[in-house]
Protein backbone atom coordinates (compact mmCIF):
# COMPACT_ATOMS: atom_id res chain seq x y z
CA UNK A 1 0.00 0.00 0.00
CA UNK A 2 0.75 3.70 -1.09
CA UNK A 3 1.53 5.96 1.47
CA UNK A 4 2.23 8.88 -0.09
CA UNK A 5 1.79 10.43 -3.35
CA UNK A 6 3.61 13.84 -2.71
CA UNK A 7 6.80 14.00 -0.30
CA UNK A 8 7.78 17.61 0.46
CA UNK A 9 11.65 18.11 1.23
CA UNK A 10 12.48 21.55 2.12
CA UNK A 11 16.57 22.15 1.71
CA UNK A 12 18.92 24.98 3.01
CA UNK A 13 21.26 23.28 0.58
CA UNK A 14 23.18 23.01 4.00
CA UNK A 15 25.30 19.53 4.62
CA UNK A 16 22.56 18.80 7.31
CA UNK A 17 20.14 18.33 4.63
CA UNK A 18 21.25 15.90 2.79
CA UNK A 19 20.30 12.85 4.73
CA UNK A 20 16.79 14.52 4.75
CA UNK A 21 16.96 14.11 0.77
CA UNK A 22 18.06 10.84 0.50
CA UNK A 23 15.17 9.55 3.09
CA UNK A 24 12.81 11.73 0.90
CA UNK A 25 13.93 9.80 -2.36
CA UNK A 26 14.05 6.55 -0.88
CA UNK A 27 10.17 6.99 0.06
CA UNK A 28 9.31 8.59 -3.09
CA UNK A 29 10.60 5.68 -5.23
CA UNK A 30 9.24 3.25 -3.04
CA UNK A 31 5.62 4.69 -3.10
CA UNK A 32 6.16 6.38 -6.69
CA UNK A 33 5.30 9.70 -4.87
CA UNK A 34 5.77 13.24 -6.20
CA UNK A 35 9.10 14.52 -5.03
CA UNK A 36 8.92 18.23 -4.00
CA UNK A 37 12.19 19.64 -2.89
CA UNK A 38 11.91 23.07 -1.81
CA UNK A 39 13.85 26.29 -0.73
CA UNK A 40 12.86 29.51 0.42
CA UNK A 41 14.91 32.55 -0.34
CA UNK A 42 15.06 35.41 2.05
CA UNK A 43 13.70 38.72 -0.34
CA UNK A 44 15.89 42.01 0.15
CA UNK A 45 14.89 43.75 2.87
CA UNK A 46 13.03 47.20 3.00
CA UNK A 47 16.50 48.69 4.87
CA UNK A 48 18.92 47.80 2.24
CA UNK A 49 17.04 48.85 -0.63
CA UNK A 50 15.44 51.83 1.14
CA UNK A 51 17.17 54.06 -1.62
CA UNK A 52 17.16 51.82 -4.48
CA UNK A 53 14.39 52.24 -7.39
CA UNK A 54 11.80 49.65 -7.68
CA UNK A 55 13.30 47.97 -10.83
CA UNK A 56 16.30 47.54 -8.84
CA UNK A 57 14.84 45.19 -6.04
CA UNK A 58 13.21 42.99 -8.77
CA UNK A 59 16.46 42.83 -10.42
CA UNK A 60 18.23 41.79 -7.10
CA UNK A 61 15.03 39.50 -6.19
CA UNK A 62 15.19 37.74 -10.18
CA UNK A 63 18.98 36.65 -9.54
CA UNK A 64 18.11 35.43 -5.67
CA UNK A 65 15.59 33.30 -7.34
CA UNK A 66 18.03 32.01 -10.45
CA UNK A 67 20.90 31.30 -7.92
CA UNK A 68 18.18 29.21 -5.67
CA UNK A 69 16.90 27.40 -8.93
CA UNK A 70 20.77 26.70 -9.71
CA UNK A 71 21.45 24.92 -6.16
CA UNK A 72 18.25 23.24 -6.54
CA UNK A 73 19.13 21.65 -9.61
CA UNK A 74 21.62 18.88 -8.79
CA UNK A 75 19.47 18.02 -6.11
CA UNK A 76 16.60 17.38 -8.63
CA UNK A 77 19.29 15.41 -10.75
CA UNK A 78 19.85 13.41 -8.05
CA UNK A 79 16.55 12.72 -7.37
CA UNK A 80 15.68 11.80 -11.19
CA UNK A 81 18.76 9.85 -11.26
CA UNK A 82 17.19 7.79 -8.94
CA UNK A 83 14.48 7.49 -10.71
CA UNK A 84 11.99 9.74 -8.86
CA UNK A 85 9.74 12.02 -10.33
CA UNK A 86 11.25 15.29 -8.98
CA UNK A 87 10.15 18.99 -9.14
CA UNK A 88 11.46 21.98 -7.90
CA UNK A 89 9.92 24.75 -5.56
CA UNK A 90 11.16 27.79 -4.69
CA UNK A 91 9.47 30.26 -2.83
CA UNK A 92 9.90 34.38 -1.34
CA UNK A 93 9.56 34.01 2.39
CA UNK A 94 7.56 36.79 3.38
CA UNK A 95 8.89 38.98 6.18
CA UNK A 96 5.29 40.44 6.85
CA UNK A 97 3.71 39.67 10.50
CA UNK A 98 0.55 38.09 10.45
CA UNK A 99 -2.35 39.68 10.00
CA UNK A 100 -4.55 40.84 13.14
CA UNK A 101 -8.01 39.88 11.03
CA UNK A 102 -9.86 36.56 11.44
CA UNK A 103 -10.11 34.00 9.15
CA UNK A 104 -13.20 35.66 7.61
CA UNK A 105 -11.71 39.23 7.23
CA UNK A 106 -12.77 40.62 10.31
CA UNK A 107 -10.79 42.76 12.75
CA UNK A 108 -10.84 41.28 16.16
CA UNK A 109 -13.64 42.38 18.66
Amino acid sequence: MKMFQRILMATDFSPASTPALEQSVKLAKRDGALLLIAHAYQEPGLVELSHAPARFFEQWNQALREAVERKLRPLVDYARKEGVRPKPCSSRASRTRRSSKRPDNRAPT
